[in-house]
């Protein structure tokens, strides 16, 4: 028998929460700041074992709260999904740090140029 969307959710739930490094806790926390009422670590827990269903308004904020599309909570591709989309965001991060290196490689080199000329037109010491 195929698993339930309340299933998927609880356990795609607790798989997000974990790779984004929070304790149930903690995701409480972030969650109640979210949603602008107090949400309990044992919520969380509740939720994640499938105990407690969640209403829209939490599940939207859950998502929020990692960071992850609502759609990545519901399906079992999400976890796919939801790695595919933090490796993009990584690869452009990297190539912004390329193309700042790389800026500052040719700066650095312009301005060794312009010392290697420096030393040449004061010429050669005398002994």
């Amino acid at each position: 028998m195929g698993t339930t969307t309340a299933t998927t959710f609880a356990r795609r739930l607790r798989e997000e929460r974990e790779r984004a490094g929070l304790s149930q806790a903690a995701m409480a926390e972030r969650l109640s700041g979210a949603l602008g009422s107090t949400v309990d670590a044992s919520t969380v827990t509740r939720m994640e074992k499938g105990r407690r269903s969640v209403k829209i308004d939490e599940a939207v904020a859950i998502a929020s709260v990692l960071g992850i599309e609502l759609a990545d909570l519901v399906s079992e591709e999400g976890a796919a999904a939801a790695r595919r989309r933090e490796l993009g965001r990584e690869l452009e991060r990297q190539q912004g740090r390329a193309e700042d290196a790389l800026r500052e490689h040719q700066q650095a080199t312009q301005a060794m140029i312009d010392i290697e000329r420096q030393i040449e037109s004061l010429g050669s010491p005398e002994a």
